[in-house]
Parts: C-alpha cells; sequence; structure tokens
C-alpha cells in the first residue's frame, strides 16, 4: 500500500490551494482549501478517508483524507527481503481534480514500487505500486522519512512472534547517501507490552520485534 495523507498549509494566505476565484462552498469539503491534498495518478490508486475509523468522532472524514494505491497480489517467503523504491517522475507539473473545477493544482508527481528480493539475493521484478500527484512539492524531494509497525485487524499481544528489518532509505543516483540517523518513538502506555525496537546506525536499520516472549519497552528513545 502506498498512501499519502493530505497535509494542512502554513502558508494559508486565505485563497488556500483552491485560488482567489473560486468559491470555498463548493469545495468537497469544508478544510479543502486549507490542506495540500495528494491525487490519484494511475489507476491503482484512489481518494480515500485514510484512517477514518479511528476518526470518526473527531469532525469527520475530512480530518484524514488523502489517497492510497494498491491491491497488487505480492509474494513472499520467510527470509524475503521487500525493496520500496519512491522516485519523483515529474518535479513540476499541473492537475486539475473533477470534483474542483476550474481550479488548478501545481506540484510533482512521484511513483511507488516494490521489488522481492529473496533471501539467496535473486532479485524480482519490479511492481508498479501506484503514482500519485503531491500538490504543493515543486522542484523538491524528499527530507524526512517515517515508518510504522503494525498488525492488521485486532491482533492480540501474545497471538504469534514477528521480527521484521527496516533498511534506509538510500537516495539513489551516482552517489547514493544513507540516512544521517535513525530514531524511534514509542507510543507511551500501550495497552499492549509485547514489542520491542532495536535500532543499529551503523547499518542504517531498525528492527521490529512483537508476540510472545518480547519484553516491552514504554517511552521514547
Amino acid at each position: 500500500m502506498f498512501s499519502i495523507w493530505d497535509h494542512a498549509r502554513s502558508d494559508d494566505d486565505g485563497a488556500g490551494t483552491c485560488g482567489s476565484g473560486y468559491d470555498p462552498a463548493l469545495a468537497p469539503n469544508a478544510t479543502w482549501c486549507g490542506k495540500y491534498h495528494a491525487f490519484p495518478v494511475s489507476t491503482t490508486c484512489r481518494r480515500h478517508c485514510l484512517d477514518c475509523g479511528k476518526n470518526r468522532g473527531s469532525g469527520g472524514w475530512h480530518n484524514s483524507t488523502g489517497t492510497a494505491c494498491g491491491g497488487q497480489n505480492i509474494t513472499i517467503a520467510h527470509g524475503d527481503a521487500v525493496r520500496t523504491r519512491i522516485h519523483q517522475i515529474d518535479g513540476n507539473a499541473t492537475y486539475r481534480w473533477p470534483e474542483t473545477p476550474g481550479v488548478v493544482y501545481r506540484g510533482s508527481i512521484w511513483r511507488a514500487e516494490v521489488q522481492v528480493v529473496s533471501k539467496d539475493g535473486v532479485a524480482g521484478p519490479p511492481i508498479a505500486i501506484g503514482t500519485q500527484f503531491f500538490e504543493g512539492v515543486v522542484g523538491g524531494g524528499i527530507t524526512s522519512f517515517g515508518a510504522f509497525h503494525e498488525h492488521l485487524g485486532c491482533v492480540p499481544c501474545d497471538a504469534f512472534y514477528e521480527s521484521e528489518v527496516r533498511r534506509g532509505p538510500f537516495e539513489g543516483g551516482a552517489h547514493p547517501r544513507p540516512p544521517a540517523t535513525i530514531s524511534h518513538h514509542n507510543k507511551t502506555h500501550p495497552g499492549c507490552q509485547n514489542f520491542a525496537v532495536a535500532v543499529d546506525n551503523a547499518r542504517h536499520q531498525a528492527q521490529f520485534f512483537t508476540g510472545p516472549g518480547v519484553p516491552g519497552v514504554e517511552g521514547s528513545a
């Protein structure tokens, strides 16, 4: 899944992203013109109410809108690695959204793809996850990168043991650069204590552990 949340503008001049000639009453929701948006470009992506289940009581679906891409069937086995690539394919583009006729958005286009590498080091073909338009991102790139670890659905703490390693991100090009530092933050007083995170900055990686036999550590590191 390649999901990007809409982001509140910090430089709102009153007109917002819709422009001075646009009637905000015509926007899809009350906060639309005050945000930068992610829009679908490829057919594998769609506008989606991200995390709506946890935000229903805090004002409605417009609090967590964005674009989600996915739907591909990817097979991995124990010990395999999944290599993710996110790259810009157009740094200065425009976009029109049917629900806001007359509004032209300016930003850049980004594509996400994955590649499964077996434990023997054999890399499979790249698999396209989706392509999105990022409003407000013009001529720039990624300056920080975050990730989270969670099980899908309601999974009891001691249901099973699981561990995975996240490495990178690494900037591509002629002279690849590793991340300057990696850090993590645990949820304070979580309901489930069977988790741990081990950061290894020398290897540019963090390893997540969950399940039976894993002691939890509250707080942050």
